[in-house]
C-alpha cells in the first residue's frame, strides 16, 4: 500500500508541473520564444521593397524566394526567371548567397532581373520581424525587403 501512495504522489507531482505555464509559446512565430531565425527562413517570401523602394512593378512577376536551411539552398524567381542556388553562410543573423543560377528566358524588361540577382550576391545579413524578412549588405544597410506569403 505504501509503494501506491509515494507511486501516485510521484505521477501527481509530475502532472502538477507539466501543466505548469512557464511562459513560453510553442508558436515558433511568438515573439515570447527564442527560436531560430535560420528555422523561421523556411518559407516563401514576396518582395515589397528594394533599395528602399516599395516594388510595384505589374507588368512583372513578382520576384520571390523560398529557403530550405536543412540543405542551405534557396529557389525563387527574380521576375522573369526562375532562380536557385546555395547559401555560402547562414546563421541566425547572416546569410550568403553562393552561386545563384537561373534560367535562360528573355523578358521584355531584364533591367530588373539582372539588378536583382545582384543584388543577392551583395546580400550578408538578414532579419525577420513581424513576418517580414529584410536582406542587409555589409554595411548593415536594407537591400531588400520580403513579406512571408505561405
Amino acid at each position: 500500500m505504501m509503494k501506491k501512495n509515494i507511486l501516485f504522489y510521484v505521477v501527481l507531482v509530475f502532472v502538477l508541473n507539466s501543466c505548469q505555464d512557464n511562459g513560453k509559446s510553442n508558436n515558433p512565430l511568438d515573439g515570447n520564444r527564442a527560436t531560430e531565425s535560420r528555422i523561421l527562413l523556411n518559407d516563401i517570401w514576396n518582395i515589397t521593397k528594394i533599395n528602399g523602394k516599395d516594388y510595384n512593378d505589374i507588368a512583372q512577376k513578382r520576384p520571390q524566394l523560398e529557403f530550405d536551411s536543412r540543405e542551405n539552398k534557396f529557389t525563387g524567381n527574380d521576375s522573369c526567371n526562375e532562380i536557385f542556388g546555395s547559401l555560402k553562410k547562414l546563421t541566425n543573423t547572416n546569410i550568403e548567397f553562393d552561386i545563384i543560377r537561373a534560367t535562360r528566358m528573355k523578358c521584355p524588361e531584364m533591367n530588373g532581373a539582372i539588378h536583382y540577382q545582384k543584388l543577392l550576391k551583395e546580400i550578408r545579413y538578414y532579419k525577420i520581424e513581424n513576418l517580414t524578412l529584410s536582406l542587409m549588405n555589409a554595411e548593415n544597410k536594407v537591400l531588400m525587403v520580403f513579406k512571408k506569403v505561405d
